[in-house]
């Protein structure tokens, strides 16, 4: 058994490395970059995002996240030696990662302040995932 939750680990972790590389070419992480992906730039000849197209990878972020954060907590909560440090860590995160979704869709819509909001909870949750993953592959060592 600890095999397999080690193996689920490494997995998470490879999620987590890969979904800030595929956002830093898609999206970027500066003001900027972000900018010019949400609302285009007419100086660099670059058109807005579509709609459809951001509807679309947040759909597809709201459904990875769920099952990483549903899988990672239910682990993290069992092996996790204090049940209260378990209980604000899981929710931290996936309040960060609610945040992150709704953010981005509100800089298109609302303001563009909330870019700083989306970076904030994008990182957030990664690190806190990445964070929470490698205290269950230090249990699981013993």
């Amino acid at each position: 058994m600890r095999l397999l939750l080690a193996g689920l680990q490494v997995f998470v972790l490879l999620f987590l490395l890969f979904d800030v590389v595929y956002k830093s070419e898609q999206i970027g992480f500066s003001y900027e970059d972000v900018t010019t992906y949400l609302f285009g730039s007419e100086a660099l000849f670059i058109d807005a995002v579509v709609l459809k197209a951001l509807l679309e990878m947040l759909h597809a972020d709201t459904f990875f996240i769920m099952m990483v954060l549903l899988t990672l907590g239910s682990v993290y909560a069992r092996i996790c030696s204090s049940k209260r440090r378990a209980l604000y860590a899981v929710h931290t995160v996936m309040i960060a990662a609610f945040v992150a979704i709704i953010s981005l869709l509100a800089a298109r819509y609302i303001s563009e302040y909330f870019i700083g909001l989306w970076m904030v909870g994008f990182w957030l949750w990664h690190l806190g995932a990445a964070g929470m993953s490698l205290e269950i592959l230090w249990q699981l060592r013993r």
